[in-house]
């Protein structure tokens, strides 16, 4: 998915209609037997739920049912047919463009950059296709804010003049800017721009009619709007500083589309026969090409996640932004498929995903799993800090009777189903503790959304900290974290250059522009300038710093991700 600053993942026949031979209600609702009706109640139950989603099974749209706001203002509620951000499912038209071309024979996967583009650096000329396709060139996640209309050329030359993080071919490493450069490509090799391509060649044969960036023409009360942390209103992709054919090339070609769940059912459908691509083309599209995780069943194609599960193979992606999310699942093997997209990817919406996926995959809801008592001795022994590969670190403590875990942005409570198998529901995940030969607790290995992945075990819980008066730790991490204090109460741009500058790591400030650094500080200082520290934990590689604001009485919660021995920010992030 998008690596974002974060404040507060048909054929022609089945064009006629989004559910097969089931034509669905004026706004999209489908019900179809009781496994839907089960669905729906269960999700009718989740409080705070907002978004829309469908489930298909054997080629018949079974499910498709919208909860929530989609517009708080006006109390606008989400139907299927509301439209939304689908955020990095662009990545799969992108990989299927690239592969189209090829079908028709305008280019090769083993082409590299120096056929498209000129004056490229020579540590760049020879990326191809492929490793752009499978996030294996070595370029970094972003070279701007999706907000900036920079242009395409604009783009290539920014992305042509960064360092490459890691040698072409090298390592997986999930890079935006070069789903961008791939956009790009499609332009140069078809003599088209970007959306014409896309809508000419794979949406019109797919019978998508409601997907893109500009083409399509939606009435402004089918669009979802975005919120922030504070609750006010973001908008809609289509409010921001877009040029006049779509957003601009930071975002174009891997992300900021706009949709529904049935169109997204339809090209789900399409990519299964030959509507759009022929026999080699999908099988290129969908194979496992580079793993994501060291030790994972966890691969990506051509802009698809690609699991191997017991079950059967499962083509998926997610995507999102603070202020919208999008998800879908293709299962092969059992003719299902499921979609869902949300401007509020809470607890909620985490679990009402889990509890569609299962219905698309078996056809019935997910039983949970009785709550287990874990001796307080054993759950010491499990708290700890972990590393998950290709990911950050994640804390699991003690609190009370229970285990917290705590990983990049999110934090929840975990179940225990057995004295060693646990659930984190709202992260959709299951794992169990492994011991080594000593005895000692090592890793938990983890299961979410099909895929597997190990996490090491790579120190002990940070010790809780008391709620007031709380004292800082005097080691290079606390100190980031006092510099960090220190800017939330100090004044001007000059000072979060400074600390830019002088904090995070090299990736973490080429990441993103400068603009987008004072932007989204500026944001962190209006919220936490007069705010008081009620709890601190960290370790070497991690902290989370809770913080009160005196006037709303808001707890925010700002987590910091470090690198080497100084604890230089690799990450920081904000949430309420």
């Amino acid at each position: 998915m998008p690596k974002t600053w974060t404040v507060v993942a048909l054929t022609t026949a089945v064009t006629a209609c989004a559910s097969g031979n089931r034509a669905p209600s004026a706004d999209g609702i489908v019900l179809e037997g009781d496994l839907a009706r089960v669905l729906d109640a269960r999700l009718s139950s989740e409080p705070g739920l907002a978004g829309a989603f469908l489930v298909a099974r054997g080629g018949e749209v079974v499910f498709a049912q919208g909860y929530g706001e989609a517009d708080r203002e006006t109390g606008r509620r989400w139907t299927p047919r509301t439209v939304s951000d689908i955020g990095s499912l662009v990545k799969g038209v992108t990989g299927a463009a690239i592969v189209k071309l090829q079908e028709e024979g305008r280019l090769s996967i083993t082409d590299t950059l120096g056929t498209f583009f000129d004056r490229v650096p020579a540590d760049k000329r020879g990326i191809t296709l492929h490793q752009l396709l499978t996030h294996t060139a070595g370029f970094g996640s972003a070279t701007g804010s999706d907000r900036d209309p920079v242009s395409r050329d604009s783009l290539i030359a920014l992305a042509m003049g960064a360092p490459l993080r890691s040698k072409p071919g090298a390592s997986y490493r999930y890079s935006n800017t070069g789903y961008s450069i791939l956009a790009a490509v499609v332009e140069k090799a078809s003599g088209m721009p970007y959306e014409r391509y896309v809508q000419e060649r794979l949406f019109a044969p797919a019978g998508l009619r409601e997907t893109g960036y500009t083409a399509p023409t939606w009435p402004k009360d089918r669009l979802a709007h975005g919120y922030r942390s504070d609750g006010t209103d973001w908008g809609s992709p289509l409010d921001q500083p877009w040029r006049a054919d779509g957003p601009g090339w930071h975002l174009r070609g891997n992300g900021g589309m706009l949709s529904t769940v049935h169109d997204l059912y339809r090209w789900l459908e399409a990519l299964q026969g030959d509507a759009v691509l022929d026999a080699e083309s999908r099988r290129q599209l969908f194979a496992p090409h580079v793993a994501e995780l060291p030790g994972s069943n966890m691969h990506y194609g051509y802009g698809w996640g690609v699991v191997e599960a017991p079950e059967g193979r499962r083509i998926w992606h997610d995507g999102g932004n603070p202020y919208f999310h999008a998800e879908y699942v293709l299962l092969p093997e059992q003719n299902a498929i499921a979609v869902a997209l949300t401007n509020a990817q809470s607890p909620a919406f985490v679990a009402a995903w889990n509890a569609v996926r299962h219905a698309a995959l078996t056809g019935r809801l997910p039983e949970e799993a009785p709550a287990a008592v874990v001796p307080v001795a054993l759950l010491d022994e499990y708290a700890g800090e972990y590393r998950i590969p290709s990911g950050p670190e994640a804390t699991i403590r003690r609190e009370g009777a229970g285990l917290v875990m705590t990983s990049g942005e999110n934090s929840a409570a975990m179940t225990a189903t057995s004295e060693t198998r646990f659930a984190v529901p709202s992260l959709g995940l299951t794992m169990e503790f492994v011991r080594d030969d000593a005895g000692r607790v090592s890793a938990f290995r983890a299961e979410q959304g099909g895929g597997t992945f190990t996490a090491q075990r790579v120190g002990d819980a940070p010790a809780a900290a008391a709620s007031n008066g709380v004292a800082l730790p005097d080691t290079p991490a606390g100190g980031r974290v006092r510099e960090f204090l220190s800017l939330m109460a100090s004044e001007g741009d000059a000072a979060i250059r400074r600390f830019v500058q002088e904090t995070f790591t090299r990736e973490f400030r080429s990441d993103f522009t400068m603009s987008a650094h004072l932007e989204q500080l500026r944001g962190m200082r209006t919220r936490l300038a007069d705010a008081e520290v009620v709890d601190y934990r960290g370790s070497a590689t991690s902290a989370v710093l809770r913080l009160r604001s005196p006037g709303s009485g808001t707890v925010y919660t700002a987590r910091f991700t470090f690198q080497g021995d100084d604890a230089r920010i690799a990450e920081l992030a904000l949430t309420r």
